[in-house]
């Protein structure tokens, strides 16, 4: 089996990065252990680079013209380069009003409808981190999507950006979620699996078939330790590569954040 280690792609991203000192605004709403750690992943790794980092956290009860609010203050701040919204939200939050709500210039994670668009014309510079951070690392390893690729979940910050990714790349690919009927019948029949369901133990010997390759974008927080989607040790004697969390997918999707508020400091 390969481990499929994301620090030395990271470490070859931000490499490339140039000398600059821009700033990352980031949104935090309510308390989500996985979540806030995250953040902090990815402000000290700004900070590391020579960047800065703004976290703004409102209370789990912020209304969603609260949160709007502090994105438009943001947006028009000429010191700050990007602009995150710490996701999830709380389920009375209007999630798609917020994210449209960041200008598409500072919409480093690519999560507003504009943003979205630009970089499906492929107008964008800006490349939604969890698919640039895929693809680094699939290069480096000198892997190819090929067979039947499964992604799992359809959220807009992993399963949705590889779902376009794939399609960019014409490569065929069936999507899975809650509702999908049989979908351990259609898990079991991958050869490729991108899984960013955000549920524990989802992936087992049970349901992933023998030589298949796993890249596990899933983030779970239970007692203080970050797991994916993937039982590793199941799988670790079932797949021929699969991505540990934490150490996989993280590093390399923080890297691109990173790749993005450097080029969005550029404008």
């Amino acid at each position: 089996m390969q481990k499929l280690t994301g620090a030395p792609v990271a470490e070859k991203i931000i490499a490339k990065l140039p000398k600059k000192s821009p700033t990352l605004f980031v949104l935090m709403v309510g308390k989500n252990e996985a979540s806030s750690k995250y953040a902090e992943r990815k402000c000290k790794k700004i900070i590391e680079c020579g960047g800065f980092c703004n976290i703004t956290s409102l209370s789990e009860t912020a209304t969603t013209k609260e949160c709007i609010s502090q994105i438009e203050t943001a947006n028009q701040d000429k010191e700050i380069s990007g602009i995150i919204v710490q996701l999830p939200l709380p389920a009375h939050i209007d999630q798609e009003q917020v994210r449209n709500a960041i200008v598409h210039e500072k919409d480093i994670d690519v999560l507003s409808d504009i943003a979205r668009r630009k970089y499906a014309e492929g107008s964008s510079t800006l490349i939604p981190p969890i698919v640039f951070g895929i693809e680094n690392l699939l290069s480096f390893y000198n892997l190819t999507p090929k067979g039947v690729v499964v992604v799992i979940g359809e959220g807009p910050l992993v399963g949705l950006p590889i779902q376009q990714w794939l399609i960019k790349k014409s490569i065929p690919f069936i999507c899975v979620t809650k509702e999908t009927e049989e979908n351990d019948r259609i898990i079991r029949s991958a050869d490729w699996i991108f899984s960013g369901a955000g549920s524990p133990g989802l992936l087992t010997s049970e349901n992933v078939k023998n030589g298949a390759i796993v890249i596990d974008a899933g983030t779970n927080a239970s007692l203080g330790t970050i797991t994916g989607d993937a039982d590793y040790i199941s799988l670790e004697n079932v797949v021929s590569a699969i991505t540990p969390v934490p150490g996989g997918v993280g590093p390399v999707t923080v890297a691109a954040l990173i790749h993005n508020l450097w080029l969005a400091k550029g404008r």
